[in-house]
């Protein structure tokens, strides 16, 4: 019969203490826990690195040993790789050349014009879309490279600079 015995509200007050307890320990925790790392990241901010002067000095050198020559500017080709859903890409190209070849590089883009937007045409007709994904666009600047330099002439570029990237998924 002690066991159908009805309980006491003594009985009861633990199990719903304890629950409080538990809470509030885990919330004093993460309270703590966030005071802590909002302390440790304030004070631990550090000062620039010591070689981004090094860096700025190099841009500039870059800047005055190469000029830019416009191969393409807002561009607009498109890429079938993804079965039925076509990425048209415009962007804008440029080439960074000798600063003493820079007249002749100009000269000669514009006889060439053509030429030059089948070559940009045909590299993003045939790069994979994972490529589009990169945020250097690196392996798409190699291309273009490689594939420009043919009409170019080999070692003329010394980078390919692409400021305008932007790109559509369209559903045929």
């Amino acid at each position: 019969m002690a066991d159908n015995a009805p309980i006491s509200e003594n009985e009861q007050k633990p199990a719903g203490r304890s629950k409080l307890i538990l809470y509030s320990a885990i919330a004093v925790t993460l309270i703590v826990e966030g005071v802590v790392v909002f302390y440790v990241g304030k004070n631990s901010q550090s000062a620039p690195a010591e070689a981004t002067a090094v860096i700025e000095e190099t841009a500039e050198l870059a800047s005055e040993k190469y000029g830019e020559v416009k191969l393409a500017i807002k561009y607009k080709a498109d890429n079938y790789k993804k079965g039925r859903i076509r990425t048209q890409v415009t962007l804008s190209v440029y080439a960074q050349v000798e600063l003493e070849d820079k007249e002749d590089m100009d000269e000669f883009v514009l006889l060439h014009n053509s030429e030059i937007q089948d070559a940009i045409r045909t590299c993003i007709a045939n790069s994979e879309p994972s490529f589009f994904k990169e945020p250097a666009k690196k392996t798409i600047k190699r291309q273009f490279k490689n594939s420009l330099e043919k009409i170019l002439g080999e070692g003329s570029i010394n980078e390919i600079l692409v400021p305008y990237w932007s790109q559509m998924d369209i559903a045929d």
